[in-house]
């Protein structure tokens, strides 16, 4: 006698794990709608709070060892830091992105202090980068195209019609007049530690008005632009 003759519904086996399969499904994508996906994972590029660490650590190395000894020598081990931060990364063969960023771009400006026979030629890089960064974030201002916008739009995909929404981009406004106040700071204090030859203090003080500063900036742009996102399902 089968199941069908007995009045009851035949099993295939399958039934049970459709259903949970199917609810599955359906929680990732409640998941999914609750949490667009990022355009640009700035995490990711970054390396997560492992690649911050690894490029944060020759700068306070540098800043510490100039406590104790010489520009040079602290720059030195600034370079060796980071030298050792890549090897343990590929020995445990992990992500070396930023170590090797941050390795890369230390070298390049000792050898660019050792090619001018002066330390704080080391530091001249950032300088000029900071400047930079102001000058572009002050056009965006000026030609009322905050830069700010632009990059909450590519990396969260509720912020992208900052444009067409004036409190969002005011508020992004808002932010890049902050971010030029933060690189502004960057290159007056230490551009003008660079001109008085003020070697010895330029490592303290780039680190003071590095990590700290950007968390705090990022802080403060989170609390401008977040009342402004959209909704999850308004996201297309």
């Amino acid at each position: 006698m089968t199941h069908a003759d007995m009045g009851q519904p035949e099993d295939t086996g399958t039934g049970p794990v459709e259903d949970i399969g199917t609810g599955a499904l359906d929680d990732i994508g409640e998941r999914e709608g609750a949490n667009p996906p990022l355009l640009f994972d700035l995490r990711t590029q970054l390396g997560g709070p492992r690649g911050v660490f690894d490029s944060s650590v020759p700068g306070v190395v540098m800043a510490i060892a100039t406590v104790f000894t010489s520009v040079w020598r602290a720059i030195i081990a600034a370079l060796i830091s980071a030298a050792l931060l890549a090897a343990v990364r590929l020995v445990r063969r992990e992500p070396v992105r930023q170590t090797a960023m941050s390795l890369g771009g230390i070298a390049l400006c000792y050898l660019l202090a050792r090619s001018t026979g002066n330390a704080k030629t080391f530091f001249l890089p950032g300088i000029l980068i900071n400047g930079g960064y102001a000058v572009a974030l002050l056009i965006s201002l000026i030609v009322r195209q905050p830069v700010i916008g632009f990059a909450a739009a590519m990396l969260d995909a509720r912020y992208q019609h900052w444009q067409s929404h004036p409190p969002l981009r005011r508020a992004a406004a808002r932010a890049t007049v902050l971010w030029l106040a933060v690189f502004s700071l960057r290159f007056f204090i230490v551009g003008g530690l660079y001109l008085r030859n003020r070697a010895d203090l330029l490592p303290v003080t780039r680190l003071a008005l590095g990590l700290p500063l950007y968390v705090a900036a990022i802080g403060v742009t989170v609390l401008l632009l977040r009342g402004h996102a959209r909704e999850a399902d308004a996201v297309s």
